[in-house]
């Protein structure tokens, strides 16, 4: 039997090139979509693949127009045969003579093994007739010519709300057409946490702040003014030093914003915390040599915008000096998507490995959160939603985030 994959843009296309290659006899063993993730993983061109066989085996022979009329007439005696000599094979019954008017059974078609091919061969026709269904109906909404079902015209309703693009609600809503969950359309509970699954699935695990016995942590937080780095930081360093016990330092790096220098102090007052304050890269230098009596120092920086270039450089030149485990970009959720995108775009050069989401109380579209933590691929670490120090902040979670967005 002989096996090949087809890929191509379309299924009518790729079934005219099973039918161009292994002729009409092909069975299709499978068919499946591919994709290329984008955005959320939603956003792709897809492709169809086919795979199929053709049985080396040739077909049943056809009866001869002469044979079958022998059949009418008829049988003449054969001529006898020449003598031989008995063997073991001649000791065994005589078969009953076949009736040449009686149809000669087909093994092919009778065996064991056609009838699970031809069992096959009807699953696949019926499956490549759901398929095309499915995709029928998806395209027909899509093109608005058929209302969404249940549950899911809602659904499609709050997604645009929160702030995803039409690309993605149009992604997901087909997405859903074909895989609607457990609940199908009808339990409005079920089908959200099947979209928060598939606005999920291709994003990076969380990756919160991590403090390991004998091993110090060294933290940055960078971004743009008036997101919440402060206050993030001290967030962070309370639920440490108060709630782990742990050894934490506080670093203000950020000495140009009026009042931002006493504001750490207060903090870091509040909380019990030390606080060093650099203005140099040498003086970062010495503050991470010298601090090695705690489990983790968290650095606060001024905010910068995405234009200010020698502010960026001047940065990275102190961060070099802290050489930090984690750098976290602080994004507030209330920004557009757009400035979003600036801000991370400009703070690469950074080595940013985290997203940390501040504001989340003050938006009720979500909606770019998720979008910009599948465009930069990078793990989100905290999510915060008011200004109370201790608290207000959580370890990131993509499902409870997902289903925050879409309610």
């Amino acid at each position: 039997m002989k096996i090949k994959k087809y890929i191509a843009d379309s299924m009518p296309e790729a079934l005219q090139k099973v039918k161009d290659d292994l002729g009409p006899r092909a069975v299709l063993l499978n068919t499946r979509q591919l994709k290329k993730d984008g955005a959320l993983g939603l956003l792709s061109k897809r492709k169809v693949e086919i795979t199929a066989a053709l049985d080396d085996a040739p077909p049943p022979a056809q009866k001869a127009p002469a044979q079958a009329a022998a059949a009418s007439t008829p049988a003449q005696p054969p001529a006898r045969p020449p003598a031989r000599q008995t063997s073991s094979e001649d000791l065994r019954p005589a078969e009953r003579p076949t009736d040449p008017r009686s149809p000669t059974p087909d093994p092919r078609r009778e065996g064991p093994g056609e009838t699970a091919w031809a069992d096959r061969l009807s699953k696949e026709i019926r499956d490549l007739k759901e398929s095309l269904r499915t995709l029928t109906q998806a395209q027909n909404h899509r093109a608005g010519r058929l209302p969404l079902p249940g549950e899911l015209r809602g659904l499609s309703r709050r997604l645009e709300h929160a702030g995803f693009e039409e690309a993605v609600i149009s992604s997901a809503v087909e997405r859903l057409l074909v895989e609607p969950g457990p609940g199908g359309f009808e339990d409005r509970e079920k089908l959200e946490r099947q979209a928060a699954r598939l606005l999920t699935h291709a994003l990076p695990p969380p990756a919160a702040t991590a403090v390991k016995e004998g091993l110090r942590t060294v933290a940055a937080f960078v971004g743009a003014s008036g997101v919440g780095k402060t206050t993030a930081a001290a967030k962070i360093a309370a639920e440490f030093a108060l709630r782990s016990q742990a050894r934490v330092c506080l670093v203000a790096a950020d000495v140009e914003r009026v009042g931002g220098l006493d504001q750490m102090r207060a903090l870091a007052g509040m909380i019990g915390v030390p606080l060093e304050v650099v203005y140099t890269p040498e003086e970062m230098s010495k503050v991470i040599r010298g601090r090695r009596d705690v489990d983790l120092i968290l650095i606060d920086t001024a905010g910068i915008g995405p234009r200010e270039q020698d502010k960026l450089k001047a940065l990275q030149e102190i961060l070099r000096e802290a050489a930090p485990n984690e750098t976290h970009l602080i994004l507030s959720a209330a920004t557009s998507a757009p400035q979003m995108a600036d801000t991370a775009e400009a703070f690469q050069a950074i080595g940013v490995n985290r997203l940390l989401f501040t504001k989340l109380d003050e938006t009720t579209r979500l909606g770019g959160v998720l979008t910009m933590a599948s465009r930069s691929n990078l793990p989100l670490s905290y999510l915060t939603d008011g200004r109370s120090v201790p608290g207000d902040i959580r370890p990131a979670d993509l499902m409870e985030l997902a289903l925050l967005t879409i309610k």
